[in-house]
């Protein structure tokens, strides 16, 4: 539009869409019937949505996952505007939230000139998840343009949570026991079993061959038949992060007769006498050795 000073042109608003959220830069020049000539930039940037976040390739692959150790978590951070103050990060450690220290516990690397986005790489450092624990972290920044911006809100989709389980699986037997005779015609073993973030299969072996068994609470539940001699049962534990645990209860016999646990309790006791004598024994000539030594 032609004005009294001389033309002056307006521009449609840029739609309000993150994806345009940019930084612009209009360049103009003019000519008068002289042949003046003047040439002007004029550089702006529009943010109404404030920053990108994005996990780098090893971190994406952690989300969800449980762990025997940790490794570093980086966060990446891009905005068409700079921070207006110091970024926060926390990490939620099972319900604790702390606060990292810059230096200390991440580092920040800041790349991009005064024409491109501002870049800020976070490296979360592998020693902040040392612990079993349940791991979550978050970047808090504020941009020139006031956006608040946190990187695991709903909207920003780069939030991060994961395990850390370094502790084996246990086992505790409730109504079985080494070493003994059962009368019946079938006994269904009781286990508690446990691990102190996610257990993730129980598998239960009686003489090397696998068994069905049954999870439920915390408890692993097996029968254990009806046999004309002393089993051996061997459990494997393993919990969402790999580890594992054997556990081995030897010589459970189960029989619906009498003279069987019977001789069970016999040869146990004959067994455990002989097991005796031998120590005597050897000790006997152990010191007769000895003596004959010197």
């Amino acid at each position: 539009a032609e004005t009294s000073a001389g033309y002056e042109y307006i521009f449609d608003n840029i739609p309000d869409e993150e994806e345009n959220d940019d930084i612009y830069t209009i360049n103009a020049s003019a000519v008068d019937s002289a042949e003046n000539k003047i040439e002007k930039s004029i550089r702006f940037v529009v943010n109404r949505y404030g920053s990108v976040f994005e996990l780098d390739q090893n971190s994406r692959v952690l989300r969800g996952r449980f762990m025997p150790s940790g490794q570093d978590v980086v966060i990446i951070e891009k905005n068409p505007d700079r921070h207006s103050a110091p970024q926060n990060i926390y990490i939620t450690k099972d319900s604790e939230t702390l606060e990292l220290k810059e230096g200390a516990d991440y580092s920040v690397e800041t790349v991009g000139s005064e024409n491109e986005w501002s870049e800020y790489i976070y490296t979360v450092y592998a020693k902040n998840f040392e612990n079993d624990a349940r791991y979550s972290v978050s970047v808090h920044s504020m941009d020139e343009a006031g956006n608040i911006n946190i990187s695991n809100s709903e909207e920003k989709n780069a939030d991060i949570d994961f395990c850390i389980d370094k502790t084996k699986p246990t086992c505790v037997p409730l109504n079985i026991n080494e070493n003994t005779a059962y009368k019946n015609d079938k006994l269904t073993a009781h286990l508690a079993v446990t691990d102190n973030i996610m257990l993730k299969n129980v598998k239960v072996y009686i003489d090397g061959k696998e068994v069905r068994s049954r999870y439920f609470e915390d408890e692993c539940q097996f029968d254990i038949t009806d046999s004309n001699h002393a089993q051996n049962i061997r459990v494997v534990l393993t919990d969402m992060a790999e580890n594992e645990m054997e556990y081995n209860y030897r010589n459970i016999l189960v029989t619906s007769s009498a003279i069987r646990i019977l001789a069970h309790k016999a040869w146990f006791r004959i067994c455990c006498g002989a097991s005796v004598l031998l120590a005597g024994a050897s000790a006997v000539i152990f010191r007769k050795r000895k003596k004959r030594f010197y």
